[in-house]
């Protein structure tokens, strides 16, 4: 009651503990049967989540950082009240976003050569000017790497992979007098859609130094998603009816699992599924009569959205056995 009485303090109103934000300060994502990924994480420093499309790895990737933010910043217990006044803060402060493409090269993120006043220039990258940044920090920071499957991984990291195995030691880089060591308080997690690069490419050195997790459909997080976009949407679908219809998504995905021709890496991603709530709402404006959530709303969103990703996923076969196996998924989805 004491500690309950001190939140209401500072949230302003009466708290739960099982309040989300509360939550994630007293157990951290932790799993009471497994090793959680926050405790995985916090050892290897290093992980991707790799996944079909529309999976929610980068929301994944973000929710790891802030939680392990969370348990590193409690560990001083001085640092309780500021967490709960400033977390949106701490989390922008520690946590950094780089999207990388197919341009994106050594030069960019480790160190490259510049022309200024008509001379050649070393001058570091971003991860070098990260690393200075933030080398008086003790709490940990955390870089996430969008789409690393988009760039030449091997190029890119250059020296990182010996700064990965070989923490704080100074490693001489390939370009002017630079050098680089990783401090202890950076961790990297990277995201990748296994559908464009494929995990059996990724070389051995860049395999061993990441903790792999895969990400595939959740119906967890969609049941989450459809929730909150009820709620911000000011809409109304029966528990019932989602229920339905996420029992659906599953077993479409478990077909498309099941396929040879497919596989798990091919599954529709949560986030797909979950944009049948936009559309339920859109057709309330215009419909005139009673709406049934499971009847037309799920056959627009078969037609704009999930038809086409499985047609693009089975693009090599023949006609006519595309069109078999396209109608065989539509009836999992419409009539369950």
């Amino acid at each position: 009651m004491a500690i309950r009485k001190k939140l209401d303090e500072v949230f302003g109103y009466e708290v739960s503990f099982y309040d989300e934000d509360i939550q994630d300060a007293w157990n951290f994502g932790e799993s009471k049967d497994d090793v959680s990924e926050v405790t995985l994480f916090e050892y290897k420093k290093a992980m991707v989540f790799y996944g079909p499309p529309g999976t929610s790895k980068t929301h994944s990737a973000t929710r790891l950082a802030e939680l392990l933010i969370t348990k590193q910043y409690f560990r001083n217990k001085q640092n309780i009240k500021e967490y709960f006044e400033n977390s949106d803060k701490i989390f922008e402060e520690h946590i950094h976003h780089l999207q990388l493409h197919s341009n994106y090269n050594y030069e960019d993120f480790i160190a490259g050569m510049h022309i200024e006043d008509k001379s050649s220039v070393v001058k570091p990258g971003y991860l070098l000017n990260l690393i200075e940044k933030i080398k008086a920090d003790p709490l940990p920071h955390i870089l996430i790497l969008d789409e690393i499957n988009r760039t030449d991984i091997s190029r890119l990291f250059g020296e990182l992979f010996s700064a990965l195995e070989y923490r704080n030691k100074k490693i001489r880089l390939s370009i002017g007098d630079l050098e680089i060591a990783l401090p202890a308080n950076l961790y990297f997690i990277g995201t990748m859609n296994e559908i464009d690069f494929s995990l059996e490419r990724i070389d051995f050195a860049l395999r061993r130094r990441f903790l792999w997790q895969f990400k595939g459909f959740d119906r967890g997080i969609l049941w989450n998603m459809i929730q909150q976009k009820k709620k911000e949407l000011g809409i109304n679908i029966s528990d019932a009816d989602i229920e339905t219809f996420i029992n659906r998504c599953e077993r479409l995905n478990k077909e498309v699992s099941a396929m040879p021709e497919l596989g798990e890496n091919y599954q529709v991603g949560h986030t797909f599924f979950a944009e049948v709530v936009d559309i339920f709402k859109s057709l309330k404006g215009v419909h005139s009569g009673r709406l049934y959530f499971l009847n037309q709303p799920v056959n627009i969103l078969w037609e704009i959205s999930i038809k086409p990703i499985l047609q693009a996923f089975l693009g090599n076969m023949d006609a006519d056995s595309k069109r078999d196996k396209i109608n065989d998924l539509q009836k999992v989805l419409i009539n369950g």
